[in-house]
């Protein structure tokens, strides 16, 4: 029996793509909501950024698929930090149904405001795409978003509720403070804090300066991360805020870390401070990483690598069983025109599924090369 093959091509966005091609009547548009790269009995379709919501179509036949996620990792200071890393979760989506739509969201990372409001176009501290917070003014790097697939629209009210895998954003870093007493140099900003973990403090002037300055608080599981603290100075300028349920937080005033998106979003960090003679007291805190959601036996890490989401899916066609060898045989008396025959018919089938047999006949007017045939 000859083997059945065919190749399935990744459908998202309303579009088929098979070995990187485009097929007939598929919309150039749609086909940018993923492509697929099918290798051997698996097609895997990988989104990248976009920033905006993308789907995928579960093929008919199919009721799981494999999906790695990962997150954005936050954006730095205008002074500069050490980045921070988006989460990377693997994991398995069951219960799905043919032409069932996936939403996909891939998090962007923080970058600059194009009309220079905020911050210059080549600074990064606007939030990320899905969840990263900004930081306000400019000083502080802002939060990078999460990835996620979800079964809901992002347009619709239960959207987030729907989420089925989620990769944490990083935290966005603090904005440095300059003129700790004049002349002893500039204050480092805190770092953003990687998905899943809090943000860093900033440093503080040793002659001048309050208790603490903290970094935001990471995202958990139920609740976003925390406001980071200031100290307990009348002239400090403000603390920062606590994360919300998908979006990392936005800093208060000037410098602190916006929060990295997430399952919950990672809080930001207090704001830098100056005093009354205008002397910078403490270097503004990083913003907290967001949560994650890990499917059950799922995996959770970090990554260096932009943000996408990856869906696998097995399309295969299995061969038949294979048979069980068999030999049958049977025969009997056949009596036609006055003549009686002997027939005899044995058949048999091997493990490969090949089929052969023979039959016989015996008696009067049964000439020799007639009486058997052999059947394959």
């Amino acid at each position: 029996m000859d083997t059945i093959r065919r190749r399935v091509g990744c459908v998202a966005g309303g579009a088929v793509v098979a070995a990187g091609l485009l097929l007939p009547g598929a919309g150039i548009a749609a086909a940018a909501d993923g492509t697929g790269a099918p290798a051997g009995t698996t097609t895997t379709c990988t989104f990248g950024y976009t920033g905006t919501e993308q789907t995928f179509t579960v093929p008919p036949g199919i009721t799981s698929v494999q999906v790695t996620a990962v997150g954005a990792g936050g954006g730095q200071s205008i002074n500069g930090n050490s980045p921070s890393r988006g989460a990377r979760v693997v994991g398995a989506l069951t219960g799905l149904t043919a032409n069932q739509v996936l939403y996909v969201e891939v998090g962007g990372t923080a970058h600059g405001d194009p009309t220079g409001k905020d911050c210059e176009p080549t600074d990064q501290c606007k939030g990320g795409f899905n969840g990263g917070g900004s930081a306000t003014f400019g000083f502080g790097g802002g939060g990078g978003g999460a990835s996620d697939v979800r079964t809901s629209p992002s347009t619709t009210a239960t959207s987030l509720d729907s989420r089925l895998i989620v990769a944490g954003g990083g935290g966005g870093g603090g904005g440095d403070a300059f003129n700790c007493t004049p002349g002893d140099g500039i204050l480092k900003g805190g770092d953003g804090g990687d998905a899943g973990a809090p943000g860093a403090g900033g440093e503080l002037c040793p002659i001048i300066g309050p208790s603490r300055n903290d970094g935001g608080g990471a995202g958990t599981a139920t609740a976003g991360g925390t406001a980071g603290g200031a100290g307990d100075s009348p002239d400090e300028m403000s603390t920062g805020a606590a994360g919300g349920w998908g979006s990392g937080a936005e800093s208060g005033n000037v410098g602190g870390g916006g929060g990295g998106g997430g399952l919950w979003g990672g809080g930001s960090g207090a704001d830098s401070y100056t005093n009354v003679n205008m002397e910078d007291a403490v270097a503004a805190g990083g913003g907290g990483g967001g949560s994650s959601l890990v499917p059950a036996g799922g995996t959770l890490g970090l990554s260096d690598g932009p943000a996408a989401v990856t869906i696998s899916y097995g399309t295969g066609v299995s061969e038949p069983p294979v048979a069980t060898p068999t030999t049958v045989r049977g025969g009997g008396v056949l009596a036609a025109g006055g003549q009686r025959y002997t027939v005899a018919v044995a058949a048999s089938v091997t493990g490969s599924g090949r089929v052969t047999g023979s039959f016989g006949r015996a008696g009067a007017g049964a000439a020799p090369p007639e009486g058997s045939r052999m059947i394959t």
